[in-house]
């Protein structure tokens, strides 16, 4: 557990290296006060006293006041304690600055890494995980991983004045020190025990987390259906029970929290009131260095405690820091390579050859040895049943996925080896059910080019056949139309997605079932914005809507995931082909 705790801690410590040496130099400057300070309390103690002896705190004390030339009097000594002691408390508040501002430092990082790699995943990863499972590692665990780092900055701090404070009390009474230092230890080998609970309790806590937030997120997300079918009650229960996990756990953490606090306080008791039994009966310590010996360790308790809390912390939170470094670093996520190389205009075709693919996880492959040409400038349609393919034929077009065997060339250069962004930048694509943000008309559209100015954005409209609809909306191009373009009809949306395509300038167009929900006339406007387009693009069309694919220069059928049909409208109308009996059932 604590090597592996230790090992992310120092993997992310690198990357703040240059914070954390002045970390250390502000904290080394004041344990260097503080030694001054404390130091100072065993000559202030003999000259309240009257007591003579040439203790070594009091000659380093009489040998620094004659360097800087001060006369080594009671009023000096107290001024000099003060004023180190000040600058000490002064230090002590910035590097717990410092502590916090790497924590919040950390955790902005992290979000952002992880936000990054999840970015450039394939889309597979996210079929598979539950986006509640992603908001909770991306806000709850790197806030938490920035915590870790806080209270090991301020354990670090604690064990600073630790090894000051056991320094100045050796030179006080080794003998005493000693004895100290053994009964520490014993007493922090009693506290193990916590330290493993809580890193286990940590891990139960990161997981409660995440299946709040990602059942939050599925019901949220489909509140309409919830509503509708009437099942408030059962959601709340479900709800309910997650949350009451979540207390248990809590509550459990807090629990052993509390039991070593309590634990190791009255130890340290039991600790102090043993030392004084033994240092009056048997060490024979005068009283005026006991006193002193006693000031500088009631310093080490408090920071004891600090130490253990804290780490109890520490063990909580490294389930969270793990978390945060699978994702912000890939780890055992299944990125895709990073290709360099760059395709310019399509000058031929892409071509699939043998290529088969399967879902993570799932038994059957959902394409299996595609060989395919899509010819630039030409329009191929995809044909075939629900589960027959094309959605992933899609994906892997779009390097959305890689294949699991085989090859996708563009003009001869594999996919594999292309920047996936510089691909799909040649790209426009219209889904089923577009996504619409929560924006303006105006900003739905730029958004497939953000350097596209007004011009640009009106002559998209105009072709996906959306200006005209746009102009009767409130406020026009500006007009807000909500979430996911709620305000719109199916239609509108679907031009205006056809608009956001277009407005990229693209090389190739993706159709994908972009009019299988629309009525037959708001299908025909997006058939003859298409048809206009032919010659000019490369278009992808998937549909099973017959009607959008007559005039396709290719029309490829398939079936359980291969190709089994490959030609134009006549001549697969001519054979008793899959194709015709498609066409005759929607006739």
């Amino acid at each position: 557990m604590w090597s592996n705790k230790r090992k992310d801690i120092l993997v992310v410590a690198r990357d703040y290296k240059d914070f954390l040496f002045l970390y250390l130099v502000i904290l080394i400057l004041a344990t260097m006060f503080e030694s001054v300070g404390l130091g100072l309390l065993m000559p202030i103690s003999q000259s309240i006293q009257g007591i003579e002896t040439d203790h070594v705190l009091t000659m380093y004390a009489e040998w620094g006041f004659g360097v800087v030339g001060l006369e080594f009097s009671l009023i000096n000594l107290i001024v000099l304690f003060t004023i180190a002691m000040l600058v000490k408390y002064a230090l002590v508040a910035l590097s717990m600055r410092f502590a916090r501002v790497l924590s919040a430092r950390i955790a902005c990082d992290m979000r952002e890494k992880i936000f990054r790699t999840l970015m450039e995943l394939p889309l597979s990863f996210f079929y598979r995980k539950k986006v509640g499972d992603l908001l909770a590692v991306q806000f709850t665990s790197a806030n938490n991983c920035g915590f870790v780092f806080e209270h090991v900055m301020l354990i670090t701090n604690a064990v600073f004045f630790c090894v000051l404070y056991f320094i100045l009390n050796l030179m006080v009474s080794f003998s005493l020190s000693v004895l100290v230092l053994g009964l520490t230890s014993i007493s922090w080998i009693f506290l193990l025990p916590w330290f493993r609970e809580a890193h286990k309790k940590g891990a139960k806590e990161s997981q409660g987390v995440e299946n709040i937030s990602s059942y939050l997120h599925d019901v949220f997300s489909g509140i309409k259906t919830v509503q509708v079918f009437g099942n408030l009650e059962h959601h709340i229960e479900n709800y309910t029970m997650r949350a009451s996990e979540y207390r248990r756990v809590s509550v459990r953490i807090m629990d052993n929290r509390i039991v070593a606090s309590f634990f190791y306080e009255p130890l340290i008791f039991l600790m102090m009131v043993f030392c004084l039994v033994v240092s009056v009966k048997f060490l024979e310590i005068p009283f005026f260095t006991l006193t002193v010996f006693l000031a500088i360790f009631l310093q080490v308790l408090p920071k004891l405690k600090l130490i253990g809390n804290y780490w109890l912390i520490v063990s909580e939170f490294a389930p969270h820091l793990a978390r945060v470094r699978e994702y912000a670093e890939g780890k055992n996520l299944e990125c895709l390579p990073k290709g360099t190389a760059s395709v310019g205009s399509l000058k031929k075709e892409v071509r699939f050859e043998n290529v088969s693919y399967a879902y993570p996880g799932a038994q059957d492959e959902a394409l299996s040895g595609i060989n395919a040409s899509i010819e630039k400038d030409a329009t191929t349609a995809l044909v075939g049943s629900s589960g027959s393919g094309k959605t992933t034929f899609v994906d892997l077009f779009l390097r959305l996925h890689d294949p699991a065997q085989g090859v996708i060339y563009v003009d001869d250069v594999d996919l594999r080896g292309v920047s996936a962004s510089q691909w799909r930048s040649r790209i426009g694509v219209v889904e089923q059910d577009p996504y619409l943000f929560n924006d303006s008309v105006y900003n739905n559209i730029r958004y497939g080019n953000l350097t596209a100015g007004k011009a640009q954005v009106q002559k998209a409209a105009e072709i996906a056949f959306a200006h005209e609809f746009i102009c009767r909306l409130p406020e026009g191009y500006r007009t807000i139309i909500g979430n996911r373009g709620f305000k719109l009809s199916g239609g509108q949306k679907q031009r205006l997605a056809l608009a956001r395509a277009l407005v990229r300038s693209p090389r190739v167009l993706v159709l994908d079932e972009a009019t299988s929900s629309l009525d037959s006339g708001f299908e025909r406007l997006i058939q003859e914005a298409v048809r206009n387009l032919r010659g000019r693009l490369t278009i992808l069309i998937v549909a099973h809507r017959l009607s959008t694919i007559r005039d396709a220069d290719k029309i490829l059928v398939l079936e359980d995931g291969r190709i089994v049909e490959e030609g134009d409208h006549l001549a697969l109308m001519r054979t008793e082909s899959r194709y015709r009996k498609f066409v005759e059932l929607q006739s």
